[in-house]
């Protein structure tokens, strides 16, 4: 069941799919920078599970790096917190459980459908043809934890209930914020209204290579070629020099490969002389879609709303495509006024099989974050 790069080469399955994996999974850090990860591939109905392989890589981003995203990230993330007190003790906690998960080896694990994005999007699947997986993981990677991440009781309902039953601990990891393309009232608040007017404006052209997908001018091949560095150049200004440059470092070669495979959708914002100011990126799967690619130039005046702007395509795609959509962490406030839904999500873990120092380490890990984490994601809104 398992497939290494050379047999996924051979197998017959999706094109587009294929001929992303074939190009990413041959160098990771090339098309992330901080990123450093092996792959194995399952097929699930000609789609591509794709199943990353770590052992330490501490550096990583936490999107390969278990330790990173429960230590390194939210180290950072600590200056959210509103008293100094609470940052103290919670560094502390941090800092004295940091040599047990690294004693207990907590980035030795596979992580079952990860792209390696903020937030990984599942697809429907056969619960046998998963039992089966999970059995051929546990028989190869004995010393790997076994993760599935960016999971949320509204749109993995059926998964979380079925790994749970499996054995699986349940590690609160961040809070998530969802909008329903299906019931799309929150379209109509206030401040949804006002973005979608700040949008309709002349000052910037709403641009995409994608005619189908709502946009109002197109990308031709040779302008958007011109446009992949630009793109990265957003993205890093928001993502890694404002928030956090442990942040997954996309660069402009996995840009480029996104755009030519199909797997990601961007939308621009085009100024008066043809230059990019603002962009997202929409990557879909099976009627959920989330947003890996924002970014915007930070050193424009607030007042021009960009990210409002981008904000406001993403809730527009979802609602016209009745998508879920998943605007992942952060910034709590603006999403909440908009109309999202607050969810814990969960990375769930198998470990039964792993040696029992291994074994002690996760279960430990899973009931402190359920403990302390999720107590302070609910109540901060992080």
């Amino acid at each position: 069941m398992l497939l290494n790069l050379g047999e996924l080469k051979q197998a017959d399955i999706e094109l587009q799919q294929k001929a992303f994996w074939l190009a990413f999974a041959e160098d990771s850090q090339r098309m992330i920078a901080n990123v450093r990860t092996e792959f194995r591939f399952a097929i699930h109905n000609r789609s591509i599970i794709p199943i990353s392989v770590n052992d330490t890589d501490y550096d990583n981003s936490y999107v390969a790096s278990t330790y990173n995203g429960v230590v390194t990230y939210p180290l950072e993330e600590l200056r959210l917190l509103p008293s100094a007190i609470q940052r103290l003790s919670v560094a502390s906690l941090i800092h004295g459980v940091s040599p047990a998960l690294r004693f207990g080896k907590v980035n030795r694990a596979v992580v079952v459908n990860n792209w390696l994005l903020s937030t990984n999007l599942y697809p429907t699947m056969d619960l046998d043809w998963l039992d089966k997986l999970l059995s051929e993981l546990r028989e190869t990677f004995p010393q790997h934890a076994i993760l599935f991440r960016s999971l949320n009781e509204v749109t993995n309902s059926v998964l979380l209930e079925h790994l749970r039953r499996s054995g699986f601990l349940l590690a609160p990891s961040r809070q998530v914020y969802l909008f329903d393309g299906h019931e799309p009232n929150f379209i109509d608040r206030h401040n949804n209204r006002i973005d979608s007017k700040l949008l309709q404006q002349s000052s910037y052209q709403v641009v995409s290579y994608d005619a189908g997908a709502s946009a109002q001018h197109d990308f031709d091949q040779h302008r958007l070629d011109q446009h992949y560095s630009h793109i990265q150049q957003l993205y890093d200004w928001l993502y890694l020099d404002r928030y956090s440059r442990n942040n997954p470092q996309f660069t402009a070669q996995l840009m480029k490969l996104w755009r030519e495979t199909g797997m990601l959708k961007f939308f621009g914002l085009q100024n008066a002389s043809g230059s990019l100011d603002g962009i997202v990126g929409l990557f879909a799967c099976e009627g959920a879609v989330t947003v890996p690619v924002v970014g915007y130039d930070t050193s424009k005046p607030k007042s021009l709303g960009l990210y409002r702007r981008l904000m406001a395509i993403a809730l527009r795609e979802s609602v016209q495509q009745k998508w879920m959509l998943n605007l992942s962490s952060g910034a709590a406030s603006f999403k909440r006024l908009r109309g999202g839904r607050a969810q814990i999500e969960y990375t769930a873990v198998a470990c039964d099989h792993l040696p029992i120092k291994q074994r002690i380490m996760w279960r430990s890990l899973a009931g402190l974050l359920q403990k302390v984490a999720a107590p302070l994601l609910e109540r901060y809104e992080l």
